[in-house]
């Protein structure tokens, strides 16, 4: 299976320049988490922009400052472990498929494993893929408390836990983002000049305004925005029906349930695609 066959061509992008907010109401009427960047009027890449550069930018306004620049590209023809080596290697989620200096398509890791793992008969389990070590929040952490602990863990979800310690709910960074506000603050700064003579003085005072923009998290806990209804996955189902389950649900990520039902991991797509590294080297 190769690039032209997992790609989308219609792809979404965003352009520079071009400014942080039009990046969030780009995220939000698409329902992305991430976008290539081309120069404006052209189908040149100059990078890629994702949640987790906003989220590591909070003050930042303009795009050709947030995003990541030089993205690494495939060409039609890059094969689908090759794809699978590259995002794992160099923690791409975003592959443009570019001829030339034109981009032609999008591979993102969620069409690797709708398009692609779903149509391979992987029957191993996903058992040894499932990551062991997450993060996990209580239910009535604020939100703002959530944002930080989710960028120290350098992850992108928090499972949730209620009073007894069970599972009761996900909350991911899109989550989070979708309820933050950009706030402009101001402040000043005050440059005074003195002069003293014999028979006079004076003082001339000039006023500098700076404005920043802040992203600004409400400090509700997450319980109220949270995901309740989470879909979840057995240790031992299938690498091929883990990954038809994140499509029908349009989800990239599932905790995972050991066979007393218990709470023993994390299951992402990313996760998925060793599976492909493991069938090569195989």
């Amino acid at each position: 299976m190769l690039a032209k066959d997992l790609m989308t061509v219609d792809f979404k992008f965003a352009e520079v320049p071009g400014t942080r907010q039009e990046v969030l109401e780009l995220f939000k009427k698409y329902g992305v988490s991430g976008l290539p960047v081309l120069k404006k009027g052209t189908r040149k890449v100059l990078g890629i922009v994702t949640r987790n550069d906003m989220m590591l930018k909070p003050s930042e306004t303009q795009l050709a400052l947030i995003m990541s620049r030089n993205p690494i590209t495939i060409s039609e023809n890059a094969s689908i472990q090759e794809i699978a080596e590259l995002m794992l290697e160099k923690n791409a989620s975003y592959l443009p498929v570019v001829e030339g200096e034109e981009m032609k398509g999008l591979v993102t890791m969620a069409d690797v494993v709708w398009k692609g793992l779903t149509r391979l008969d992987l029957t191993e389990s996903i058992k040894p893929y499932v990551l062991r070590s997450i993060t996990a929040v209580w239910e009535q952490t604020p939100i703002n408390v959530a944002y930080i602990i989710l960028r120290l863990a350098r992850t992108q979800s928090l499972l949730v836990l209620d009073n007894t310690g069970q599972l009761s709910g996900i909350i991911t960074d899109s989550d989070i983002i979708s309820k933050s506000e950009v706030k402009v603050e101001a402040s000043t700064s005050n440059l005074h000049s003195t002069s003293e003579g014999s028979d006079w003085d004076w003082e001339s005072a000039s006023i500098l305004y700076i404005t920043r923009r802040i992203l600004h998290l409400p400090e509700t806990p997450i319980s109220e925005i949270m995901i309740r209804d989470v879909i979840t996955v057995n240790e031992y189902t299938s690498i091929s029906d883990c990954a038809n389950k994140m499509r029908e649900n349009d989800i990239d990520q599932m905790p995972v349930l050991n066979a007393e039902g218990e709470l023993t991991g994390l299951i992402r797509d990313v996760d998925l695609l060793r599976s492909l590294l493991a069938k090569k080297t195989g």
